[in-house]
């Protein structure tokens, strides 16, 4: 584990190369680090805490309209982002694992987004501030949309979501 804050603000680090087995990088862990412009995740990762970024001038894997990171094996484990916050379908990239804290920030338009099977893990705030998001396409079943690791609050401020799995629906809401 990275703890929270653990390099921030080291001003010079420029890349990283994290090492298999590591599993959580904290909130904040690389924030203010201006020039880390290259980062390799670790396959075993399963956890991105908010704001582990903020500030660095990382290098996003771009797939559509989101900012991917990972390593060379797999480019898109963990969407960070969007790269814009005007669009209403958002599709995530078919090899991620996790969905950040805060990844959709701001979408306001947005009222569907397609998730693959592959995603692991679902960091509180995903959805903050997309008031308009009413369904998740889900590329898995009942059974392993409930199996994903989701964060007490990944839905945000969503109180009317729906998520349509190949063998079911489910609601969702604040009493989850």
């Amino acid at each position: 584990m990275l703890n929270e804050g653990a390099f921030y603000g080291y001003k010079k680090l420029e890349s990283v190369k994290l090492p298999e087995g590591l599993r959580i990088i904290d909130q904040q862990c690389f924030s203010g680090c201006e020039s880390l412009s290259e980062i390799s995740l670790s396959e075993s990762l399963d956890v991105v805490g908010a704001d582990a970024f903020l500030t660095c001038n990382l290098q996003y894997n771009v797939f559509e309209n989101g900012n991917y990171l990972g390593n060379k094996n797999n480019k898109y484990l963990v969407l960070i982002s969007t790269v814009e916050t005007d669009f209403d379908v958002f599709g995530i990239h078919e090899s991620i694992k996790i969905i950040a804290a805060c990844a959709f920030t701001e979408c306001r338009e947005l009222t569907s987004v397609n998730v693959p099977k592959s995603v692991r893990f679902i960091e509180n705030y995903a959805f903050l501030i997309c008031p308009q998001v009413t369904s998740i396409s889900y590329g898995g079943t009942v059974a392993e949309w409930e199996a994903i690791e989701k964060d007490d609050y990944w839905y945000g401020e969503l109180t009317n979501l729906t998520v349509n799995c190949s063998d079911g629906t489910l609601e969702v809401n604040q009493a989850e």
